[in-house]
């Protein structure tokens, strides 16, 4: 024996006096259909507590369809941004005031087309250098302590010339060429220490005197032959030999 439940109340329906198999979506207790139409749904009703049919609601295929959307006027790489003063969804072209901090980190940047232009940037070589090419002409003036540095310096091209410089030689002393021709009395002390020297040539004279006294004084036939007077005469000779030797 069993009961089928009617489908409109859980508490009616029939007694049979065999075991029922549903066939029929219907036929259970927590089912309520009715009119039923193509393309219907089954939905759970918690009032009633029973799956019943019912036609779906029309799906939108397209953003403009939508409620919350206002799209129009559409161009490529359009957003959709949310408008909070409509309460919609609008498409616009993204702005870089769009997005956080963006227009003030791209002004902390240069542009790349700016590069080694005027009024733009410089770029470097591969040796992390500037490059010649992007230096100006810089006067000496503009560099610090350059043109008073360069005045304590001699140029190369006035050694060896007039009112120029003397070079040294290899064992760093002046060549010989280039010293002048100086008197004695330029050299410091020379004419000093030459007046304490003795001059080979009056030596070799006062030896020869020395000499010819001797010669004269130890030749008596000499002073046999002469007469008083030579005598004196010959003496006087000698003593005006020995006084050139003292002087």
């Amino acid at each position: 024996m069993g009961f089928i439940p009617d489908s409109s109340n859980t508490s009616n329906g029939l007694i049979s006096p065999t075991t029922v198999t549903n066939t029929y979506l219907r036929s259970l207790y927590d089912v309520g259909i009715s009119n039923v139409q193509n393309n219907q749904l089954l939905s759970y009703d918690s009032t009633t507590q029973k799956w019943v049919n019912s036609t779906p609601a029309t799906v939108s295929t397209s953003l403009s369809a939508l409620t919350d959307c206002s799209v129009g006027s559409l161009v490529n790489n359009n957003v959709l941004y949310y408008n909070s003063t409509n309460s919609k969804w609008e498409n616009k072209a993204l702005q870089e005031s769009d997005i956080t901090s963006l227009s003030t980190d791209l002004s902390a940047c240069e542009k790349t087309s700016n590069k080694n232009i005027s009024s733009g940037y410089c770029g470097l070589d591969v040796n992390s250098l500037v490059s010649v090419s992007n230096l100006p002409s810089i006067s000496e003036s503009k560099v610090i302590n350059l043109t008073t540095d360069l005045s304590a310096c001699e140029k190369i091209a006035n050694k060896n010339t007039s009112l120029g410089y003397c070079p040294l030689d290899i064992n760093s002393l002046v060549p010989i060429a280039n010293i002048p021709s100086l008197s004695e009395s330029q050299i410091t002390n020379l004419s000093t220490d030459l007046g304490n020297c003795e001059n080979p040539l009056i030596k070799m004279l006062q030896v020869a005197t020395v000499l010819l006294i001797l010669i004269l004084w130890y030749q008596p036939q000499i002073f046999h032959k002469v007469t008083l007077h030579k005598s004196m005469e010959k003496q006087q000779q000698i003593r005006a030999l020995y006084w050139i030797y003292q002087n």
